[in-house]
């Protein structure tokens, strides 16, 4: 998502990435604790949604996200 506005990261995440996420088989998701790995947090945007599919679609019980580096803000 570089380069994009945080409208535009906004839109990707909850479109298209809402639409390309799936549980193929539930079973293995169903009431589980998972840890998402993410190898850079911009704004949320990805590990939201990939959180939100697992919650919702797979069932699991608790969705927790690490990410490797941390984009610094950048004043405007």
């Amino acid at each position: 998502m570089r380069g994009k506005t945080w409208k535009q990261r906004d839109e990707i995440a909850t479109e298209e990435l809402r639409e390309a996420l799936d549980i193929p088989d539930v079973s293995r998701t169903r009431n589980k604790r998972i840890l998402v790995f993410d190898d850079l947090y911009t704004t949320g945007h990805t590990l939201n949604e990939v959180s939100r599919c697992l919650v919702r679609n797979g069932r699991a019980k608790l969705v927790t996200g690490i990410s490797l580096a941390r984009q610094l803000h950048r004043k405007p």
